[in-house]
């Protein structure tokens, strides 16, 4: 894990993709897109079944090595509306099991707006320690964390580029990578993300089970790990 400081409050990067904040018990993830696959498949779009079930595997584990109490879900943990009714028997008993115990955040996405989950309580924003946690970036001043737009990064390794998930750390917002076992990245160099980086922006990839650092956005193209 990277330790980062951000409004004043320790955070922590984690390998999977999730962001602990250790003083309150809290794990924020964001973008889980749970049964994309069934959603792609009643298309004719077949995928490997396997993403909600191994994704929520890993979101466990996450819990448990950290010690969450306290879970912020930032939005798209279900692909679409009706996600939820569709995960299958061991997927949904997993879920289950991290609802009951946890205390739970659940914002709204662009992808799960309208979804109905028993007893979840849902946000739009919610807000702690003056942070706001969002599923996409607001316009204001605030400190904010988000997820959304997947960020990823390419980087040359050994003459070869490759992309990788990362975090993304400026003055006022942390994004958060896609946590899903089958979600995409839009690499940080494409013009959405103009407006929030600039130069004091950090990266922060992860590979092969490892979160590196990334300071110079500049010359990004040309850092090795």
């Amino acid at each position: 894990m990277k330790s980062i400081q951000f409004n004043k409050h320790l955070f922590y990067l984690e390998e999977s993709g999730a962001l602990i904040w250790p003083k309150k018990s809290v794990g924020i993830v964001s973008d889980l897109h749970l049964e994309k696959s069934s959603y792609f498949a009643k298309d004719g779009i077949f995928l490997p079944p396997y993403d909600s079930y191994e994704t929520l595997l890993n979101l466990k584990k996450m819990i448990k090595t950290n010690g969450v109490k306290k879970l912020i879900l930032l939005g798209d943990i279900f692909h679409d509306n009706y996600g939820f009714e569709r995960l299958e028997t061991n997927s949904k008993k997993i879920f289950k099991s991290i609802l009951d115990s946890n205390e739970i955040v659940f914002v709204h996405g662009n992808h799960d707006e309208n979804i109905n989950i028993p007893d979840v309580k849902f946000f739009y924003n919610f807000t702690e320690n003056n942070i706001n946690f969002s599923h996409e970036p607001k316009e204001n001043n605030n400190h904010q964390v988000c997820g959304h737009l997947h960020p990823k990064i390419t980087l040359k390794v050994n003459n070869k580029k490759i992309s990788k998930k990362c975090f993304v750390l400026t003055k006022k917002i942390i994004f958060l990578p896609a946590y899903g076992k089958f979600t995409g990245g839009l690499d940080i160099k494409d013009k959405v993300f103009n407006k929030y980086i600039d130069k004091n922006s950090i990266f922060f990839p992860i590979h092969n089970n490892k979160i590196y650092e990334v300071n110079d956005f500049l010359t990004i193209k040309n850092k090795k790990l």
